[in-house]
């Protein structure tokens, strides 16, 4: 494979100590039929065999790019930056422990082709793979979704009840048009804050789903919310050097409000998408009120 100068396609992985999953990850990568890409990987310091298999897999392929960051900086800051490391029209953010199908990448892009500017992110079904069984199960959850308008996507998002595409946030791996990422806040580094980056994106432009599973997500003992059980493991595993309570849902409601506020959206749509966010809120008043008073050193 020839060197891409000017990628249209960019994956990248940010990873720490991830040699147990990396290798999988990295040959179900590089196996995709849609074979023109870079692979950026920023490794955030690993103090395992990371930068190893790393290397060794870039010295066989010239799409990718290892980078190793002098500290771990935690989860958001190297999301954001492995994003701003790439350079193709259209993006996606891989996770050192799940896998593709060879046909993950193909089928994205030709959904983003054939849809325009009007849908920025497009994505496949999943399966879980349970890696105690070693087993594939599809995961089937019918995702109320396909509003022509912002306020719609984004009713559908936070205001339907049981499962909504926030209840898994797996669109948030899927293939992404760099430009509108680019216009977000990205990844905070605040607990859920994928959530958020998904609302920004839905307030651009309609998601498009393949039908086929070719996304696999792997379900270990150290996945990230496995292995950061409470809200303030979490919060810190985002920022290690976060020193304030986790007040989730209060940052929730902040990056809702500000997705609505920074996005370009008609004077009728902000109105409306500001009705939501509010009902919203007062469906977890509750939960907030805690996260004031957590907040405020009062609980």
């Amino acid at each position: 494979m020839g060197s891409l100068t000017t990628p249209r396609v960019s994956i990248g992985l940010p990873v720490y100590n991830g040699e147990n999953f990396l290798e999988d990850c990295l040959c179900s990568v590089l196996t995709q039929t849609h074979d023109a890409f870079e692979l950026v990987i920023s490794d955030n310091a690993s103090d395992d065999r990371t930068a190893e298999i790393c290397k060794a897999f870039a010295g066989r392929d010239d799409r990718i790019r290892y980078v190793r960051q002098e500290r771990n900086s935690g989860a958001a800051a190297n999301f954001n930056e492995v994003f701003r490391l790439c350079r193709g029209e259209y993006f996606k953010w891989m996770a050192h422990d799940d896998m593709l199908e060879p046909t993950w990448l193909e089928r994205c892009v030709e959904a983003l082709d054939a849809s325009g500017p009007e849908v920025c992110v497009a994505y496949t079904a999943v399966s879980h793979l349970r890696e105690e069984e070693g087993t594939l199960l599809p995961y089937d959850a019918e995702f109320p979704w396909g509003a022509p308008t912002p306020d719609g996507r984004l009713a559908q998002m936070l205001l339907v009840e049981g499962v909504s595409i926030l209840t898994k946030c797996y669109p948030v791996f899927g293939l992404m048009r760099r430009e509108a990422l680019a216009s977000t806040r990205l990844i905070q580094p605040f607990n859920a804050s994928d959530k958020v980056l998904l609302v920004e994106m839905a307030l651009r432009g309609d998601f498009k789903q393949v039908p086929e599973h070719l996304f696999h997500r792997r379900l270990h003992a150290n996945n990230s919310l496995t292995a950061n059980p409470t809200p303030q493991q979490v919060l810190e595993w985002f920022d290690p050097e976060a020193t304030r309570p986790a007040t989730v849902h209060k940052d929730l409601w902040d990056g809702y409000r500000n997705a609505v506020r920074d996005a370009s959206l008609p004077s009728d749509q902000v109105r409306s998408c500001r009705r939501i966010v509010r009902r919203w809120a007062w469906k977890l008043r509750k939960r907030l009120a805690g996260d004031l008073l957590r907040g405020a050193g009062l609980r």
